[in-house]
């Protein structure tokens, strides 16, 4: 069971804590994690607070953070 959430899409929305991506990323599979904003639904404060976290994250975690932010939206819908 475990390995088939593994295989589940998750995104970033409302979640950027110091110890939610290591977490997320540690047990979802490779290229299954994508950025998320829950905007229009949560309030623009919320969304920006959350979003400073994850690019705390960038600064040891360059290319993972492009990965959340686009890259691994592009290779789930290329075109």
């Amino acid at each position: 069971m475990l390995e088939q959430l593994r295989t589940f899409y998750f995104d970033t929305a409302l979640s950027a804590s110091a110890a939610a991506p290591p977490s997320l990323l540690a047990f979802a599979k490779p290229g299954h994690v994508m950025f998320g904003s829950d905007w229009p639904i949560a309030p623009q404060p919320a969304v920006q607070y959350f979003t400073r976290g994850l690019d705390l994250y960038k600064d040891a975690h360059q290319a993972t953070h492009d990965a959340i932010n686009h890259g691994n939206a592009a290779a789930l819908f290329p075109g």
